[in-house]
């Protein structure tokens, strides 16, 4: 049975890791974490940070509570989450030599204790006095002055969080990283930018119109979206700091769910021409476009692997949508999935090895992983009460989001890739959908 091209349709369109248990530190100070299922992960424990005059309570706990959630959000930690343990060990501090109760500490977190003071700078900019105490040696493990403009305080405090993060794993961090996605303002559907942890929203466009399928560069703050701004829903790449704009498709029909290469020279997208849809790929400039599909079915939703060299896709040419694997020239297509009775908006994981898509189960649609080896092992993540889709990863491969119901309004949420920790990062009026994320900064 085909599917009809549609705005539900369309909608849909557009490594897996367990935790990484605490071992022992190397010569360079790297503590080795291992992805066995069942590894134990790195008790932590972080106090408020001290700080000066009114200013005590509120920014000091502020600035904890972002790291606990960059920590736990890594899937390699396990804070220590009962504040007024911490706050008693905090005191008991004031009397131990050196001024850290370590057995106290090791109690509450058996590996590291996270401390520091906050201030103010004369030109008015914050600066944040950070120690990492390593409980099993009883020393400081690692220390750092970080100093920003008042704006920057939570890039400020996400960048000791992937410090620290790659101190002690070797991994790259996400905390400094943002994700692009759709909500309705004033009853039309807009482009918005916000901080991974749902900080900082920031409106994109203004089209007062449909803004759909967005898709954050691979390394530039730009992102492909098709608007319905010009009548026909057309393909454009966008400057996400500026608004600058720029067509890469305006073919007659529709031109949806664009998806830069790993390398941001090539553009996959899908495009509806005499009542199907097929998958093409042109430059970045919209320039030298070419068909890859041309089954008498519909193809949409495709996506890099990202080595760049093949793309998944959406197509119902078995009768319902299923998600396939061809190269990047059209060839070679093979289907990746067989489970699940409608499959689409298939995200291949930065490592190459799993593709997360969106899969029905019953009447709802929920988050899964297809191992893309011989394998073709498929794990369901989510089982919430309401439909969660349009899966996107974060660029080290340890997170993804996802659009998911609460209380009956999409709202965008975060998981570890093993499914694990399933938070709600949005709560806005207009609701959050369709989230691409970006790429990681680059270390200062």
């Amino acid at each position: 049975m085909r599917i009809s091209i549609s705005l539900r349709m369309a909608a849909l369109a557009a490594s897996f890791f367990a935790a990484v248990g605490a071992a022992y530190a190397n010569d360079n100070g790297v503590w080795i974490g291992t992805t066995a299922s069942g590894s134990r992960q790195i008790e932590i424990a972080v106090a408020d940070m001290a700080t000066p005059g009114d200013d005590k309570d509120e920014l000091g706990k502020k600035t904890a509570g972002m790291i606990n959630f960059d920590l736990k959000s890594t899937g390699f930690f396990k804070p220590q989450e009962n504040r007024e343990f911490v706050r008693q060990a905090v005191e008991k501090d004031l009397s131990a030599p050196g001024g850290v109760a370590y057995a106290e500490w090791k109690t509450l977190a058996a590996n590291f204790l996270v401390k520091g003071n906050m201030g103010f700078n004369p030109d008015g900019s914050i600066f944040m006095d950070t120690r990492v105490y390593d409980l099993q040696a009883k020393k400081i493990y690692f220390s750092k002055i970080y100093s920003a403009p008042k704006p920057l305080f939570r890039q400020m405090v996400h960048q000791f969080s992937d410090d620290l993060l790659n101190r002690l794993t070797g991994e790259t961090g996400v905390s400094r990283s943002k994700i692009v996605f759709v909500s309705r303002q004033n009853g039309k559907k807009e482009l918005f930018t916000m901080d991974y942890d749902g900080n900082n929203p920031t409106q994109v466009t203004s089209d007062r119109s449909l803004a759909l399928f967005p898709n954050y560069h691979p390394f530039k703050d730009m992102a492909l979206f098709t608007t319905y701004r010009y009548r026909n829903p057309d393909l454009y790449a966008i400057d996400i700091n500026t608004g600058a704009r720029y067509p890469v498709s305006r073919k007659v029909g529709a031109n949806m769910t664009g998806k830069w290469s790993p390398d941001g020279q090539k553009i996959a997208f899908a495009l509806t021409h005499a009542g199907s849809s097929d998958i093409y790929i042109c430059d970045a400039d919209g320039k030298n476009t070419i068909q890859l599909t041309s089954w008498p079915s519909i193809e949409t939703s495709p996506a890099f692997s990202p080595d760049g060299k093949h793309i998944a896709y959406t197509s119902d040419r078995t009768g319902m949508p299923q998600i396939y694997v061809m190269s990047v020239d059209g060839k070679d297509n093979k289907r990746a999935t067989w489970t699940g009775s409608y499959n689409d908006t298939a995200a291949w994981s930065p490592k190459g090895d799993y593709i997360a898509y969106a899969s029905m189960t019953g009447s709802n649609f929920n988050i899964a992983l297809v191992n893309v080896n011989e394998s073709r092992d498929v794990r369901q993540l989510t089982s919430g009460s309401g439909s969660e889709e349009t899966p996107t990863w974060s660029p080290n491969g340890r997170n993804i989001a996802y659009s998911g119901n609460s209380g009956g309004v999409k709202q965008i949420f975060i998981m570890n890739a093993d499914g694990t920790n399933q938070t709600q990062i949005t709560n806005l009026p207009g609701g959050g959908y369709s989230p691409s994320w970006g790429p990681a900064p680059t270390a200062k």
